[in-house]
């Protein structure tokens, strides 16, 4: 699959023939950059007046700490927008920073690119509603993971990131986004304690896992 496909496949075009897209794409006067790993595309408290997609590879958004130290936020991969929620605040001031984490090929475009007025009534409709749907998603993603990360033990949070999975995929059986080292960056903590704990879960007939396949067995009693 070419990268204006995985690009298509974004919120942001959601409900637009393929067609369209191709005639709404030099409108937003983006470019497709390949990036190595490691690039920082963003950092804290720099100004961002533009928005991104991911086509290949993956990035992490993350944060400085008080005392230096950095923690990852969130992940994001193929076909999902970046950055363009704080492009939309009125300071466009950045929160956060986004690396690359592996060698990855982006699209990224000006925020004057997604002003509306050469668009047709009805596409901007749609592109406006596309905009939402996308500030919700982040704003509810954000939700999920201060949930999971505020359960007080590492078994909890565990548990609590495999149930919103599972209903999310409508089954006990699903495979998760992330590599060992990325879920315990997600779920903040050490990956070799979490894979101890996945193990003691494993054990206990909790839940079987293969990698990043997962089945949830039966129902935990009452973590703290």
């Amino acid at each position: 699959m070419d990268w204006m496909q995985i690009i298509y496949r974004s919120t942001l075009f959601r409900h637009f023939e393929y067609d369209e897209f191709l005639q709404i794409l030099p409108e937003l006067h983006g470019v497709v950059r390949t990036i190595k790993k490691g690039t920082i595309l963003l950092n804290e408290g720099e100004q961002v007046s533009w928005g991104g997609i991911v086509a290949v590879g993956s990035l992490a958004t993350m944060k400085t700490q008080f005392n230096g130290a950095v923690s990852i936020l969130d992940f994001i991969f193929p076909s999902k927008v970046f950055a363009l929620d704080m492009a939309l605040t009125p300071s466009r001031i950045s929160a956060l920073s986004i690396q690359s984490l592996e060698a990855s090929t982006i699209y990224t475009f000006p925020f004057h690119g997604i002003e509306l007025g050469w668009m047709q009534t009805p596409q901007r409709e749609r592109l406006v509603r596309n905009i939402l749907v996308y500030l919700a998603n982040e704003n509810v993603r954000k939700q999920h993971k201060i949930e999971i990360t505020s359960q007080y033990s590492l078994r909890a949070r565990i548990l609590t990131y495999l149930h919103f999975m599972s209903s999310r995929n409508g089954s006990n059986a699903f495979i998760i986004p992330y590599s060992r080292e990325q879920l315990a960056n997600y779920l903040c903590v050490n990956r070799s304690t979490l894979s101890h704990e996945l193990s003691c879960m494993q054990q206990e007939g909790l839940i079987d896992f293969k990698k990043n396949q997962f089945l949830l067995l039966k129902k935990p009693g009452r973590e703290g």
